[in-house]
């Protein structure tokens, strides 16, 4: 990830943009480009892994950071 411009505060901005906090959004991101891992929570060779424990799905967490980035009810495909 790049680096981040007042890194402790970075959580209540996600929160006021409907996101939700860095770390879920980076557990998530781990369970989609890395499924294949026993505990679908490390990331690339040298990351460590998260903590075992997390029970929020890949779907339930898809969801919620697309309905912030579409506003909150905006459906897949846009305007036609």
């Amino acid at each position: 990830m790049e680096p981040i411009e007042d890194e402790p505060n970075v959580d209540a901005r996600r929160a006021e943009m409907g996101l939700m906090p860095l770390e879920e959004y980076r557990k998530f991101l781990r369970r989609v480009y890395y499924p294949d891992r026993a505990d679908n929570n490390t990331g690339p060779p040298g990351e460590q892994a998260a903590p075992a424990g997390d029970n929020a799905t890949a779907g339930d967490n898809a969801r919620a950071e697309d309905n912030a980035r579409a506003g909150g009810g905006a459906k897949a495909g846009g305007n036609r």
